[in-house]
């Protein structure tokens, strides 16, 4: 009896300590999935008369939601703290506003009257500016985040396009479709310089250092690369057909969107040749994603964002999204 009754207390033990170690495994293995979760960034891009944001999660490159927006979306920007973002209205409504709605909730949590349609969004790196492109009223609108409200409307010049705020975080640009400029202000809108550049400038990107800035120039069928200090373009690359977004890998690497030849350059920086086409149907905006290893590209008329390996450019991915895809956006 003494023998069984060690054996049967052994074997008790054994099961508890087994139960432990796999009630051990089980929460910890929950605890690292929310952890990771938690972690997980999301890609938001606009889906223009389909009058939606997509919002894709960047770990798996899938859709997981749609917000709904009135009034073609097409601009978009993510707060600094990544909490909230902002979205446009391009067609003419008796009230347009922007609109503000939570990440993780997709909710709507404030409206900003602003009555003008709105094309392109940037906000300030310290988070307390939102930059809105007003191409049709010809201004740029400077909101003040903490209050959602407008504190300046500024005449950079003709049709303004897009606006960029450069790396040091000090100067926001913007780039005048019309007039061949680009316009560089202070951060609460105050004018600084204006950069003759080529015809028809549409998007704006960095170099890694912050000496440069590029325009993709559709009319002229170039992209300006623009000397910070000097204030003075330096250089132009001839590209493709109708260049339009454009963006930089961190070994500055430029990317440009040629829409009307269903291609992406990649640009040698030193060398200022181009050293690869991609194909890609109707390319439209450019991003390099935050980790800095992916380049994304919208599709408009295959309605998709192409994921790039940022050093190569090989096509990693197609994302398909419900509609024609316009500006992408990242929440960190």
């Amino acid at each position: 009896m003494k023998i069984g009754s060690k054996r049967v207390k052994r074997a008790t033990t054994i099961i508890a300590v087994c139960l432990m170690i796999l009630s051990g495994l089980f929460f910890t293995t929950n605890e690292s999935k929310a952890a990771t979760m938690g972690k997980t960034g999301y890609l938001f891009v606009t889906l223009g008369q389909d009058n939606k944001v997509a919002k894709i999660d960047l770990k798996t490159g899938t859709v997981i939601d749609y917000i709904n927006i009135k009034g073609i979306s097409h601009g978009v920007a993510i707060s600094s703290d990544g909490k909230y973002v902002y979205t446009g209205q391009l067609k003419k409504l008796k009230a347009n506003k922007i609109l503000v709605t939570d990440v993780l909730t997709n909710k709507r949590v404030a409206e900003i009257p602003v009555n003008v349609r709105t094309h392109h969004f940037a906000i300030s790196r310290n988070g307390r500016y939102l930059y809105a492109t007003a191409t049709m009223a010809g201004k740029l609108l400077v909101i003040d985040t903490g209050t959602n409200k407008i504190i300046a409307q500024v005449k950079t010049g003709r049709f303004p396009y897009y606006a960029a705020v450069g790396p040091n975080g000090k100067y926001v640009y913007v780039t005048n479709k019309r007039a061949g400029t680009l316009s560089m202000l202070t951060l609460d809108g105050k004018n600084v310089a204006t950069i003759k550049v080529g015809r028809g400038p549409s998007h704006i990107a960095f170099s890694p250092n912050g000496k440069k800035v590029y325009t993709a120039d559709a009319m002229s069928k170039t992209v300006s690369v623009i000397d910070i200090a000097k204030r003075k373009r330096v250089a132009e690359i001839r590209v493709g057909n109708d260049p339009h977004g454009i963006d930089v890998s961190p070994n500055g690497t430029i990317f440009v969107s040629n829409r009307k030849d269903d291609t992406v350059y990649m640009i040698n920086p030193s060398s200022l040749k181009i050293v690869k086409k991609i194909i890609i149907p109707e390319p439209d905006h450019i991003a390099l994603g935050p980790s800095g290893n992916k380049i994304y590209v919208s599709s408009r008329s295959s309605e998709k964002i192409y994921v790039l390996n940022a050093l190569s450019g090989k096509i990693l991915k197609k994302i398909a999204v419900d509609g024609e895809p316009h500006q992408i956006t990242f929440s960190r």
